[in-house]
């Protein structure tokens, strides 16, 4: 019982960190986008090559458009990658260890 309630803390973690670092590496490149000049033409479809999810970005989206890619890395309901996937598993693992975790953690999640 011991393992289980420390093993949905410890992916609990590992779910809003990810979720942390997809938020930061979005604003990050908007923020280089925005600052570089427009003779230099990068693609947001380096997010997606960057999270290891081409294949599955392909198989759903035909462009590798600045929208698309945005959609796919935060609220892609298949992509188990996106933003909102790591939420909901997150809040799984917080839900189901509810009874060893402080109030306000359950609420932040939530």
């Amino acid at each position: 019982m011991l393992s289980t309630v420390a093993e949905r803390i410890y992916w609990t973690a590992r779910y809003l960190e990810r979720v942390e670092c997809t938020a930061r590496l979005i604003q990050a490149y908007a923020n280089l986008m925005l600052d570089l000049p427009k003779e230099i033409n990068i693609s947001w479809y380096n997010l997606v090559v960057l999270n290891s999810c081409a294949k599955d970005y392909s198989s759903r989206y035909p462009t590798e458009s600045e929208g698309d890619v945005v959609k796919f890395l935060l609220s892609d309901t298949k992509n188990l990658c996106s933003m909102y996937a790591s939420l909901k598993a997150a809040r799984e693992n917080i839900r189901t260890a509810r009874e060893v975790v402080p109030a306000q953690t359950w609420e932040q999640v939530n």
